[in-house]
Order: C-alpha cells, then structure tokens, then sequence
C-alpha cells in the first residue's frame, strides 16, 4: 500500500509517480496517466476496475503513456460503470488512443468508455466529482468534493493564469518548488512529499 501525499477526511491523494489519484468512498479520479500507471494501480492496492474519472492535463506520453494498459486492468477488473476521460479539445492522441484499444481489445471487456473533450472554463461531473479545466497554457484541474477544491497543475510553470486558478482552492498539487500560492492554500509539491 502507498501512504497518501495528503490526506483529509475521507479524501485521500496518492502520487503513483505515473499519475496522481485522488480517492473517495464513492470514487476515484486519476490525474495523468504515464507509463508504467496500472502496475503502479495494482501495487497501490487500488479498485481494480480502475478509475471513475480521468483527468488529462496534456497529449504527451508523460499524461496519456501508460492509457492502454490501464484500460486492460479496468476491463479485466470487470468494471461496468462508465469510465469518463476528460482531456483537452484540441489534442486528437487520446482519441485515436481509446480507439485503437477499442478496435484490439475493448469489444472483449465491454469497458464502457465517455471522453469528453474540454477548453479552459469547462467542466465535467462524476459524482461524488466536479472538475473545472483551466487553461495556463497545457491544463490545470480543480477538483472539488463537498467544501474540499484540489487544483492539478500538471507540469505548468508558474504564472499569472495558474495563480487565478488557484483562488478557492484548499491544495494547490504543483511538479515543482518556486510557485507563490495563495494565503491559506496548502501546498502538495510532487517529489517532495
């Protein structure tokens, strides 16, 4: 088992090292998902029917690597609730990824799969869930549960636009030292903790 980064009531934020999971009794979200991210799902000890919500805050290998695999688990898992992948509108890799794993593999697990292609401003819902994206140049995610906000800010650097998507935010989830959060907003640096 790995011991939550954070961790506040029943919310629990695990960081895998391929991905970020945030966990509730009545869910899960899983942000970015790399290489290597459902080995490290089944070491975690987590729902092997993966993952209610999927939070993409880029196209590249480092977000969306380890996808494939991790659909395999959830399909194997025996998951039937649907399985939402939220990612920028703007970058077709995810698409062209859950079809190609849908063509090979997905007609045999019957893993029900939504993506949902956002921009900066949107959001998306899976209960006990509500995500906000925020554009700061890839995507930023805040995720909010009950009273609790916890913003993602993927490898973004920062600036003025991820300052403004901090505001309201309980945990600010940054790659890096160097970010200037607001009063009162705790600080989870990845790789630190």
């Amino acid at each position: 088992m790995i011991r939550p980064t954070w961790q506040r009531g029943p919310l629990a934020l695990l960081d895998l090292g391929a991905g970020l999971v945030l966990t509730h009794p009545a869910g899960t979200v899983l942000v970015d998902c790399a290489d290597g991210l459902a080995r490290d799902w089944r070491r975690a000890g987590l729902a092997a029917g993966g993952p209610d919500l999927v939070l993409f805050t880029g196209g590249g290998l480092g977000q969306l690597g380890g996808l494939y695999a991790l659909l395999g688990l959830a399909g194997e898992g025996g998951r039937t609730a649907p399985m939402l992948l939220a990612h920028g509108v703007s970058d077709d890799r995810l698409g062209n990824l859950v079809a190609a794993w849908q063509h090979s593999e997905g007609t045999r697990s019957g893993l029900p799969l939504a993506l949902e292609g956002v921009f900066g401003g949107d959001t998306v819902e899976q209960a006990p869930f509500w995500a906000q994206a925020h554009d700061v140049g890839a995507l930023a995610w805040t995720v909010r549960v009950g009273e609790l906000a916890l913003t993602f800010s993927g490898s973004a650097p920062p600036s003025p636009r991820l300052a403004r998507a901090w505001r309201g935010t309980t945990v600010a989830v940054v790659e890096g030292p160097g970010h200037c959060l607001p009063p009162g907003v705790v600080p989870v640096v990845r790789g630190l903790t």
